[in-house]
């Protein structure tokens, strides 16, 4: 008799959990719909969207992680979090630091060509995401693609080795290195 009455409140128990957390999961998805993260295609992207663009950082995340964007559009990141965090690509012009509530704004229209760009928050390591720029009319030179395909600390090397050359590099304008460019490349790449 007493095993039932213990497998009885066992049940009931574990029926209370289930509602409870059913419950929550519904009323917490509905009071806050996320529409600026559209669910990712098998590319990892977020769908092409029309228009600007916003990057949420929430729960020490940027939402979406993965964002496809047309070269002309504006994307915004906003910190919604209640600490600090940063936006860093040199690309999107260093580093980018955004208080509770502050947000950066960056124009592709600035980009000399289409490419991902990496980009991270300082402050909270394994806080990545990828902007991924895109426009039907100039594809992404060869070095260009080596170079966004690289980790951080590799592209500032980079950089130092090229310095006010490296724009040329990426959008193909330049095609000659100098030797001492290929010997500081190299040493980059190892």
């Amino acid at each position: 008799m007493a095993k039932k009455y213990i497998l009885f409140i066992f049940l009931a128990l574990v029926l209370i959990g289930v509602t409870t957390w059913t419950i929550f999961y519904f009323r917490r998805s509905e009071s806050s719909p996320d529409t600026t993260s559209p669910t990712p295609t098998r590319s990892g992207f977020a769908p092409m969207p029309q228009g600007d663009q916003e990057v949420l950082i929430k729960d020490y995340t940027f939402q979406p992680e993965r964002l496809r964007v047309l070269k002309g559009q504006k994307v915004t990141w906003r910190n919604m979090d209640t600490v600090s965090h940063t936006v860093s690509a040199v690309i999107l012009g260093g580093q980018h630091v955004l208080e509770p509530g502050a947000s950066f704004t960056f124009s592709t229209d600035q980009l000399p060509f289409d490419g991902e760009i990496t980009y991270t928050c300082d402050f909270h390591r394994g806080m990545q995401g990828v902007l991924a720029v895109i426009s039907s009319d100039k594809p992404l030179p060869d070095f260009a693609k080596l170079y966004f395909g690289l980790q951080k600390e590799k592209q500032s090397c980079i950089e130092n080795v090229f310095g006010s050359r490296l724009p040329g590099f990426l959008d193909g304008t330049i095609a000659n290195s100098t030797r001492e460019e290929l010997e500081g490349l190299t040493a980059c790449l190892k």
